[in-house]
């Protein structure tokens, strides 16, 4: 059970084939962190733009991301793939299946989040060297 205190945490039911699975307790960013990454652009994150360079990313960082799905996204999408999954995730749910696809956006939304904050601590320790 989770206690009221332990906003930051999150209880999520994971489904696979139909069957419930164990119940799994995820760390949720604080809204203040969310607010801080909401400026930073895709652009900005020194994400692979190359298709073969995604594709390989994908498969290697995205859980249950296998070659056959990060294809299919790079073929639809190439260079843009990041960008569409940060301002258009409903898009990805027409390229390839919903479970998938939502499988990809919660990774991509972790990544997404991970590599922000990151950009935003660099960003401001080099503002504080000016």
């Amino acid at each position: 059970e989770l206690l009221a205190s332990q906003e930051s945490l999150k209880v999520e039911r994971s489904v696979s084939r139909g069957y419930n699975t164990e119940e799994v307790l995820r760390e949720v960013p604080a809204e203040s962190d969310m607010a801080d990454t909401e400026d930073v652009k895709v652009s900005d994150l020194a994400l692979p733009s190359d298709p073969g360079a995604i594709a390989r990313y994908l498969t290697h960082r995205y859980k249950g991301v296998g070659e056959k799905t990060a294809d299919t996204l790079v073929k639809e999408l190439g260079s843009e793939l990041f960008r569409t999954m940060h301002e258009n995730p409903d898009y990805i749910a027409g390229i390839i299946p919903k479970n998938r696809a939502e499988q990809v956006l919660e990774a991509w939304r972790a990544d997404y989040e991970r590599r922000a904050r990151g950009h935003r601590g660099w960003s401001r320790a080099k503002n504080r060297e000016s």
